[in-house]
């Protein structure tokens, strides 16, 4: 009986060793895990591993063991590069490598972060030749604090995800099959930077590697909002899948005649054009990319304004003799108050009490609701 719970207990720790987390929240990147290379040109900053050289058309590194390389894998990681990336300012997260060194790996998978396209790409090395593999979006790495999800399958079919906002709103940067290597012994990070501008500046966090995360949590609707009489957005908190979905609208106006979907946003339109009123928009089997399905009412205000007729405004008080002054400023003011049904557009609208008319800016007023009219720059005092 004991020589199955010997193998057993070694499977286990090998698996153990494998797995690869840290959130610098130690202080320290020399131990637990260790990390290895140019150690002094890196530093802890609040928490977050941080780039710590001052030299000008640099190249440097520091890796740690992670031998994670067949099966189904989840690198996570959070990159912060403040500054505008470029061909010669960028950085290669190295997820699979055959040298601790990583300026001299012979065969590996890294995501370069920047670049000349300022894009989110995974790329390959197989006996020191780089390959690009996926094409991420342009212009998307300037100044951003950015999580990196990327996925491997056990047969080789890669996704790469990023938020920009530094959140879960993951939306996929590229996907590709590749399966050319099978083999590990470092993660790390390489950093190319030239001139002052962009020392000190690299941040680095919230690392991950290790069997795929199980995403059990069904996606969450942040917010609904029509663009127009013909278009609905819906944000939600993740990346959404919209085949099998209905979406339901009252007031009569049923499903929508068109359904896009860019990442974790919705547009649905509708050759019916809404009119000012409050909707209820129900959605059906909403899923995110692991397959957890939402049901859901969302409610959502269409109004917009039209211009004032005659009777829609009314002059509800005049205040011309503000001294002395009874708790209110010295100032003289109007009241108007909206008696339609109806928010009002006041824009180009004129008001004169016998002097030069006064245009009134881009400004609406609800319905019901009350607007007092100052002499210019004396709004804060009755703000």
């Amino acid at each position: 009986m004991r020589a199955p719970f010997l193998l057993i207990l070694t499977c286990f720790t090998l698996a153990g060793f494998s797995q690869l987390t840290d959130d610098f929240s130690d202080g320290d990147f020399t131990t637990n895990p260790t990390w290895s290379g140019d150690v002094s040109k890196f530093t802890i900053d609040n928490e977050e591993l941080r780039s710590n050289s001052n030299t000008v058309s640099d190249n440097f590194y520091l890796s740690t063991p992670s031998t994670l390389a067949q099966g189904d894998i989840e690198w996570q990681f959070r990159v912060n590069m403040k500054f505008s990336t470029s061909g010669a300012n960028y950085t290669d997260v190295f997820l699979m490598a055959d040298n601790t060194d990583l300026s001299a790996v012979s065969n590996g998978y890294f995501v370069r972060i920047g670049n000349t396209d300022d894009e989110v790409s995974l790329y390959k090395i197989v006996a020191g030749t780089e390959t690009q593999l996926t094409d991420g979006t342009d212009d998307k790495t300037h100044n951003k604090n950015i999580n990196l999800k990327v996925t491997k399958g056990a047969f080789g079919t890669w996704s790469i995800q990023a938020d920009y906002t530094g959140g879960s709103s993951y939306q996929i940067e590229g996907s590709v099959t590749d399966n050319d290597i099978t083999s590990s012994t470092h993660f790390g990070f390489l950093i190319k930077q030239s001139v002052a501008s962009f020392h000190l500046s690299h941040f680095y966090d919230d690392i991950y590697v290790g069997p795929l995360l199980v995403d059990t949590q069904k996606p969450t609707i942040l917010s609904t909002e029509s663009l127009d009489a013909n278009t609905i957005k819906i944000t939600a908190d993740e990346v959404v899948n919209t085949s099998g979905t209905l979406f339901t609208l009252n007031n009569g106006y049923g499903s929508p005649d068109n359904v896009t979907t860019n990442g974790n946003e919705i547009l649905l339109t509708y050759t019916t054009a809404l009119i000012n009123s409050s909707y209820q928009l129900t959605l059906d089997l909403l899923g995110d990319l692991a397959g957890n399905k939402l049901d859901t009412v969302v409610l959502f205000n269409y109004f917009i304004a039209s211009k004032p007729k005659s009777g829609d405004l009314l002059f509800t008080e005049i205040f011309a003799d503000p001294t002395p002054t009874i708790g209110l400023p010295e100032e003289e003011f109007f009241e108007i108050y909206n008696t339609s049904p109806e928010p009002l557009d006041l824009e180009n609208c004129t008001f004169s009490d016998g002097g030069t008319p006064a245009v009134f800016p881009q400004v609406t007023i609800a319905s019901q609701a009350y607007l007092i009219l100052v002499k210019s720059g004396n709004e804060s005092l009755f703000s």
